[in-house]
This record gives C-alpha cells, structure tokens and sequence, in this order.
C-alpha cells in the first residue's frame, strides 16, 4: 500500500468539482493516472522529464507521455488544470517549477499538487537523514513546508483553494517509522504528506 489512493482520490474529487477542459499531468512517469482521467471523460495531456529523472527513455504501459522538462517547458498551449502528483519534492529548483506550472495556467485555472510535507521543516533530501526507512539515493526527496509555500504565494500570488495533510508513517518525517493506515489530519497533529489546489487569478 501507498499514498496513491489519497492522491488520486483528492485528484477526481477536485476534477469534478472544476470540470476543466484541457489538463495536463507533470511526471507522469510509468503511471495509470492519465489513462484513469481519460477513462473518466476528460482532455489530458502528460508530459516527464526522462533523462532528468530516470536517466534513460522509459515507456508508459498506459499512456503516450511526451517527454518535456517542467524546469524548461516546450509544450505549447494553456491549461485549465494542472496535477503534479508525487513529482516536485524530486526536482530540486521547485521555485522554478511551480513557476513554470503556474505560467501555463490559464487565467483562473488550478494547480493541484502533492508532495511529502511537515508544515515547520523543510528538508532538502530526507533520505539522506538517518532514521529514513526506504528511498532511492539516485534522486532527492525533498519535504516541503509552509515556509516554502508561502514563499509561492507571494511569488505568484495565488489563492489557496484547499490544503490537507495526511499521515502515513508513526515517525515525524516521511519514510520515519513504521507504516500505517494512512490518516487525515491537520496541522496541530503528525503529518508526512500534503495535498494542495492552488488557484490562478483570473487577471494573470
């Protein structure tokens, strides 16, 4: 068991509650979840940095993801929503990132983004620390705080839609501890992942 089910579940939640036109999926990896969004009805368009990441052509058993680097994006067009599901804490320039995301938002569209989280710490690469239970050392796993996404806003200055928190782990931070069957729950209480909906202004 993994995070997926809450991220992809906070995902259709926010799809039918937008009913957005044209999406498109950031890191999409080997993943199900274009094909899944398609399934549903819905324009979406996925795009992965392969070299970046996996440092070698890989192909989706699913879906046609078209190889594009958020960091210096080629795709062309506008979008009414955008997920990053699972990808920004493994980008280390995230300020760019999220840039970039943000600047290919139509005015009044939305980012929806999940990443590992503890609203006081940020963590440059947290399985770098001991204690971390699992984890590749090829890439970075970054834990995002609140520090870094009020740095966005007042960047960007976008309204925060919703933002919930969740845990998975009996430790502090992201891959600490034993596993468990993940929970919501709130910033005054243990936390390890982050789901947020980020809204463009319409005059941006």
């Amino acid at each position: 068991m993994n995070e997926r089910s809450i991220e992809y579940s906070y995902a259709l939640e926010w799809l039918w509650r937008i009913w957005p036109q044209t999406i498109l999926d950031i890191g999409s990896g080997v993943g199900i979840f274009p094909l899944l969004v398609t399934k549903c009805g819905f324009k979406i368009t996925a795009i992965d940095s392969w070299r970046s990441y996996w440092h070698h052509r890989i192909k989706n058993p699913y879906f046609n993801v078209v190889e594009d680097d958020i960091l210096n994006p080629q795709i062309a067009g506008h979008f009414d929503m955008i997920f990053c599901i699972s990808t920004l804490e493994h980008i280390k320039d995230h300020n760019l990132a999220v840039k970039n995301m943000f600047n290919l938002l139509n005015p009044g569209g939305y980012l929806l983004m999940t990443f590992p989280f503890n609203f006081g710490n940020y963590i440059g690469n947290v399985y770098d620390l001991p204690g971390a239970g699992w984890g590749s050392k090829k890439h970075i796993c970054q834990v995002f705080s609140q520090n870094e996404i009020q740095k966005w806003q007042k960047q960007l200055q976008f309204e925060i839609i919703s933002h919930r928190f969740y845990r998975l782990f009996d430790g502090e931070y992201w891959s600490f501890g034993k596993s468990i069957t993940p929970i919501e729950t709130d910033i005054d209480h243990p936390h390890q992942l982050s789901a947020i909906v980020i809204k463009k202004g319409k005059g941006l």
